[in-house]
């Protein structure tokens, strides 16, 4: 079924304080990482429901031996030193296909979604998606570069991998040798001011 675009509209960039990271309940994967974890700033703030949200769906599918998908919705901005980073409010999913090697939306799912992001009483932005990995580790496979090149282009755009086997996760950002291809430090949050935009 083609998508008809029907209409669109663009907004500035804002410019907004980070909030404040907390830690997250999984072992961070470093895979690929150069230069000084510790000193790169945090590309993806993951709301507390967002984590306890994605925390128990990794578990309940880990426990079915089926992997778990979802969207990841927020907003991004600039901060004082013009590096940018995106916020995670809230998760989206819907009916999966899935094994435990491969997950998708199912058509009922997408259409569920598609309802749920019609339904939002604010204006979104899609920040990334996550998937799970079971006892695999935490990395992007070749279908899951495709699925970021597809579906999540932009540089505000991260895929969050989640191991609940390993008790682990990572983060990777779109960067100028392909999508998917930059680490990305995340962190949780309890509280953000949100962002301040000048039409």
């Amino acid at each position: 079924m083609p998508v008809r675009i029907v209409s669109e509209w663009t907004r500035p960039v804002g410019r907004a304080p980070r909030p404040v990271g907390g830690p997250l309940p999984w072992e961070i994967a470093h895979h690929g990482v150069v230069g000084n974890i510790e000193e790169s700033k945090p590309r993806l703030y993951l709301a507390e429901k967002v984590v306890d949200d994605i925390s128990r769906r990794s578990r309940e599918g880990a426990i079915r031996r089926r992997e778990d998908m979802g969207l990841l919705l927020g907003d991004w901005a600039m901060d004082a030193e013009d590096d940018p980073y995106a916020v995670a409010m809230n998760l989206l999913t819907g009916s999966l296909d899935a094994s435990p090697v491969a997950v998708k939306f199912k058509m009922e799912g997408l259409m569920k979604v598609a309802h749920d992001l019609d339904d939002l009483e604010y204006p979104y932005v899609i920040v990334g998606w996550y998937h799970t990995h079971l006892d695999l580790g935490c990395f992007l496979s070749d279908k899951d570069i495709k699925t970021q090149e597809g579906g999540f282009p932009h540089t505000h755009q991260v895929a969050v991998v989640v191991d609940p086997m390993r008790k682990q996760a990572a983060a990777f950002a779109n960067g100028p040798e392909g999508h998917g291809s930059i680490w990305a430090v995340m962190k949780s949050y309890t509280e953000w001011g949100g962002v301040e935009r000048h039409e």
